[in-house]
C-alpha cells in the first residue's frame, strides 16, 4: 500500500505508514499541524477529486454571474475600464471550477470545450444585457474580457491539476 492510497482514503494511514516508502517520517494529519507546504499540497490533492462538488460551484457561480450581470445597476466605475478587470477575474474563476470539475484527465480538446462554453456564456451574456432593456450596455470589450478571463482560469487550473498530477478515479 502507498501513501497516495492513504492520501485518496483506500486504506488507512496506520497501514500505510507501516508498509509505505516513507515509514518514518509519514504523520497522521492532525488539526493541531502546523501548516506547511506538504499539507496544503495534501489538501488540495484530495479537494481536486472531488469532481462533483467543483461542477456544482461552477454552475451556481454561473448562476450568479447571469443574474448580477442582468439586473439594474446605478453606480459607475471610478476608474475607466474597471469592469473588464472585474470581467477578466470573474470568468478565469468561472473557467477555472469549470476545468477543475470536468476534467479527469487534462488534455487540449478539453480546455477548448471549457474555453468555448465559458466564452459564449459571456456572449450569451453581453448580448442579453444589450437588448433587454435593463439599463445595462452590452460591450465587445466585455465579451474580449470574458474570453481573456477564460483562458487564463483554464491555463491556472490546468497548470495545477498537472501539478497534483490528478487521475480520474
Amino acid at each position: 500500500m502507498s501513501i497516495n492510497r492513504a492520501i485518496l482514503g483506500r486504506t488507512s494511514w496506520a497501514m500505510a505508514a507501516k508498509t509505505g516508502p516513507f515509514y518514518n517520517h509519514v504523520k497522521r494529519p492532525t488539526p493541531s499541524m502546523t501548516l506547511n507546504a506538504k499539507n496544503i499540497y495534501l489538501v488540495l490533492y484530495r479537494l481536486a477529486n472531488y469532481k462533483r462538488i467543483w461542477l456544482s460551484l461552477a454552475f451556481l457561480a454561473s448562476i450568479i454571474i447571469a443574474v448580477g450581470s442582468l439586473i439594474p445597476t446605478q453606480g459607475t466605475h471610478s476608474l475607466p475600464h474597471q469592469d473588464k478587470l472585474v470581467h477578466l477575474i470573474t470568468y478565469m474563476g468561472l473557467a477555472g471550477l469549470f476545468t477543475a470539475g470536468l476534467t479527469a484527465q487534462i488534455c487540449a480538446k478539453h480546455a477548448v470545450a471549457i474555453w468555448t462554453g465559458v466564452s459564449a456564456f459571456g456572449i450569451i451574456i453581453e448580448l442579453l444585457q444589450a437588448n433587454l432593456g435593463t439599463g445595462r450596455e452590452g460591450s465587445i470589450l466585455d465579451a474580449l474580457a470574458n474570453g481573456a478571463g477564460a483562458a487564463i482560469g483554464i491555463t491556472i487550473a490546468v497548470s495545477i491539476l498537472r501539478g497534483l498530477k490528478i487521475r480520474s478515479n
